[in-house]
């Protein structure tokens, strides 16, 4: 005979039980049509994922650089809210255009993990596109009608004349006196200083990688090694920053920190080495072999905030 307790608890079960899985969803809300030259552009992030998973990173990465004439102005680390449904992820992200007409929000992309020993799978947002009108008013003469506008002088050919003549005084002159010099025996070259610190190590151990060609027959462990110059140089020389903190933590840790411009750059290498290393992404040998350039683009920037040596 069945108890009153599992009466009242087996309904409960079943709708339990009946409840359908999360919708993995990115949305990218755009809280306006046309924006002006320059004008920053915030757009909301909002992901939809099972209470079961898990994202490898909360902060978004690009996909591939950022067009000519674009900015990325901040990115969030996105929030997360549990709920029976799912958990929801939010967060704004924001851009400035420099060009007018209809310009391509730059694509974005999430590592999904259903499990912890997953690979991930990736999430993209849906393509947005914007209108962006410039700050002249409509009736303006553009550019090339301004240039069109200006006075033309008139040229004196006795000027030419004499500016030709001039010239050629100036360079006979130039040349006796350089005859009647002396030369004088070259000083020895002093050898140059042998650069060290960290600075100097990590920049020779990406030498030594490019020349390894390492990304011909092994793509991810050449990403993987590009990563792990940079997390080296940046836990000698960033106090902040830890062997155990994962690429977000570490990013989080500099972002803190005065980059010089660098910490887009950073981020770029270390997503894409978590891109080939957690999603299976598997770059050309071309693009690979580039990627050392950027990694040394990023450290010779922070170097001027950061320290550690020379090169």
């Amino acid at each position: 005979m069945r108890s009153p307790l599992a009466s009242r608890l087996l309904p409960l079960a079943l709708l339990l039980m009946a409840r359908p899985a999360a919708a993995q969803y990115f949305g990218l809300e755009l809280g306006q049509d046309s924006a002006r030259v320059g004008e920053i552009v915030t757009l909301h992030m909002k992901i939809h994922i099972g209470n079961q998973q898990n994202l490898a990173d909360r902060v978004p990465s690009l996909v591939g650089p950022i067009p000519d004439g674009v900015r990325l102005v901040s990115m969030d680390t996105l929030s997360v809210k549990r709920t029976l449904e799912g958990a929801v992820l939010e967060g704004n992200v924001r851009f400035a255009f420099y060009r007018p007409g209809i310009q391509d929000i730059p694509p974005m992309r999430l590592i999904l993990r259903p499990i912890a020993s997953d690979r991930g799978q990736v999430m993209e947002p849906e393509p947005r596109s914007i209108r962006i009108v410039s700050v002249l008013p409509e009736g303006n003469p553009s550019l090339k009608d301004i240039r069109d506008e200006w006075p033309r002088q008139p040229v004196n050919p006795w000027l030419v004349v004499l500016g030709v003549a001039g010239a050629g005084v100036a360079v006979w002159a130039v040349r006796r006196l350089l005859a009647r010099r002396v030369p004088r025996p070259a000083a020895p070259l002093s050898p140059r200083p042998v650069a060290s610190g960290p600075l100097a190590q990590a920049l020779a151990e990406l030498d030594a990688l490019s020349k390894r060609r390492l990304y011909e027959t092994d793509v991810t462990a050449h990403y993987d090694a590009v990563a792990e110059i940079l997390r080296r140089y940046f836990i000698e020389v960033a106090p902040a920053t830890t062997r155990a903190q994962t690429s977000t933590e570490m990013l989080r840790a500099l972002s803190r920190m005065s980059s010089n411009g660098a910490w887009h750059t950073t981020r770029d290498v270390l997503g894409g080495a978590d891109l080939v290393k957690f999603a299976g992404e598997k770059p050309g040998a071309v693009e690979a072999s580039r990627w050392t350039d950027r990694a040394r683009e990023a450290l010779t920037a922070w170097s001027s905030t950061l320290g550690g040596g020379t090169s």
